[in-house]
């Protein structure tokens, strides 16, 4: 008989935690639109550009979700540009404004083909109350 109440004592545990974990991230659109022909690769998913994706991002503020991404394509040119990197979604305080709005990150091409050089682009977004959304990183694949 002890044991068993021992049992539900740890089941009724584990659903709390449960419980007290939801809430804890939340699910932000972010439209992605870059050069054409572009595709973006996020959570193995690939998105040909424009594009909105859904992604989860921490509740609290100071806290971030990061998500591997790749994006190629032929630049203008006529040379094609492979990057990778990662997609950092931080967590802000949401207001109803921001609940309502869809994110955008323009990935301009004049930006990208820098990565041909070695050099790093990084893409910064805000919120529609102006608190940092994401930051999207992405070098040379």
């Amino acid at each position: 008989m002890r044991l068993l109440r021992l049992r539900n004592i740890e089941i009724f545990g584990v659903l709390g935690i449960m419980l007290m974990m939801v809430g804890c991230t939340s699910s932000t659109s972010v439209m992605f639109t870059g050069p054409k022909g572009a595709v973006l690769v996020v959570k193995e998913q690939p998105y040909h550009l424009p594009a909105q994706v859904r992604l989860e991002r921490p509740a609290a503020p100071g806290e971030s979700k990061r998500y591997d991404v790749s994006l190629v394509f032929t630049g203008q040119d006529s040379r094609e540009v492979r990057t990778k990197g990662f997609l950092d979604m931080l967590g802000y305080n949401e207001s109803d404004v921001d609940r309502l709005a869809v994110l955008t990150c323009n990935l301009e091409e004049s930006q990208l083909v820098k990565v041909l050089n070695g050099t790093v682009v990084i893409f910064k977004g805000q919120a529609a109350s102006r608190q940092p959304a994401y930051e999207l990183t992405l070098g040379i694949k």
